[in-house]
């Protein structure tokens, strides 16, 4: 996809999960500002890794009807409308090595 989109769909995402994160950061080929993105990737830290991977599944389930690709403690993987996302949660102390 391109870059433009890209950027409009991570903030999209951004909106719906800061407010269960402590950072938020958009990373990979979308941050490095690829024209051609093939997949967008968040890092985030946050206090309730539950909570987080919990509100993020109730809006994709209600939005798309498939919650997560794949999920695990560090990492989930959506599709948000139509497009792979992939979500890396860091701790406070790994979070730039993640990034």
């Amino acid at each position: 996809m391109e870059l433009s989109k890209a950027l409009t769909l991570a903030e999209e995402i951004k909106e719906i999960i800061k407010p269960y994160c402590s950072k938020l950061e958009i990373a990979g080929s979308v941050r490095r500002k690829k024209e051609f993105v093939k997949d967008i990737e968040l890092v985030v830290t946050t206090p309730d890794v539950n909570t987080l991977k919990n509100k993020l599944g109730l809006y994709l389930l209600k939005e798309n009807k498939i919650p997560f690709l794949k999920a695990g403690n560090k990492y989930v993987n959506f599709l948000y409308k139509g497009y792979k996302f992939d979500l890396f949660i860091a701790d406070e102390d790994n979070f730039g090595l993640t990034f």
